[in-house]
């Protein structure tokens, strides 16, 4: 249990890495995919980007959304890594 339970934990561990460089990816992207008229959410972007994806509109939505998935998919793995390592290290 504790092999399978470390092997999770690691697994988990890339995924939290992977899905951070993701989110930070797409995160550039929208703020590369912002239309003229939209330059004024820059700074909303910069400090409140989960409440600013009402106001995106096109390519730039469709971006943050991608965020948002990302940093979901990030949050998961950090529970799921937390939890294999509980179970791996617990003393039998």
């Amino acid at each position: 249990m504790r092999t399978v339970g470390l092997l999770v934990a690691y697994t988990s561990l890339i995924g939290i890495g992977l899905s951070w460089i993701t989110a930070f990816y797409f995160y550039l992207r929208t703020h590369g995919s912002l239309a003229p008229e939209q330059s004024h959410l820059r700074g909303q972007l910069f400090f409140n980007w989960l409440f600013v994806n009402g106001k995106l509109t096109g390519e730039a939505r469709e971006n943050a959304r991608k965020v948002h998935i990302a940093m979901a998919v990030f949050f998961v793995c950090i529970l799921v890594a937390g939890g294999a390592f509980i179970v791996a290290v617990a003393p039998r």
